[in-house]
């Protein structure tokens, strides 16, 4: 009867590895549990997750580049003090992101573009579009990078629909 109970244990234990780390990059999580997450099947994963048609063999640097928040806090100052707005950046939920690769299961990224909704100064937001590109490479990333972006590619050389 013991060894049916460790047995049950072990068994729930793994499950909830499984699926804590199904989105998660994060390697350590998935040595603990001594998962290949290649085997898991694109159908066994939420939409947003299924990565397996996304990335080609052939990848380029422009992903991104991890900074750290005072190199992202002084962009976004340099930006402020050039074009004197008082928007400095724009929300999406992980709803919005899911979508987005949920509904193109091929794209690898998102191009974001800068744009005005309307003639008051203020009338500044973020326009986000899934995007597929080989330029997925990230740069300066360690593990104990902060997850702050810089992106690396920009339109005019990777544009989506909306940039052209």
């Amino acid at each position: 009867m013991k060894i049916k109970n460790y047995v049950l244990i072990a068994s729930v234990a793994i499950n909830a590895m499984v699926f804590l780390s199904r989105c998660n990059s994060n390697q350590e999580t998935k040595q603990i549990a001594n998962i290949d997450t290649n085997s898991i099947q694109a159908k066994d994963l939420p939409c947003a997750c299924a990565d397996s048609n996304r990335y080609s063999t052939d990848e380029k640097e422009g992903g991104g580049e991890c900074i750290s928040l005072d190199d992202a806090k002084a962009n976004v100052q340099l930006f402020q003090n050039e074009f004197h707005t008082s928007v400095k950046g724009g929300f999406l939920s992980k709803k919005a992101l899911d979508k987005i690769f949920c509904d193109n299961p091929k794209a690898n990224g998102i191009v974001c573009y800068l744009a005005k909704t309307g003639k008051e100064a203020d009338d500044i937001t973020i326009i986000v579009e899934g995007f597929t590109s080989d330029n997925t490479a990230i740069k300066n990333c360690t593990d104990n990078s902060p997850v702050i972006f810089r992106a690396t590619a920009k339109c005019p050389n990777v544009c989506s629909q909306v940039g052209q």
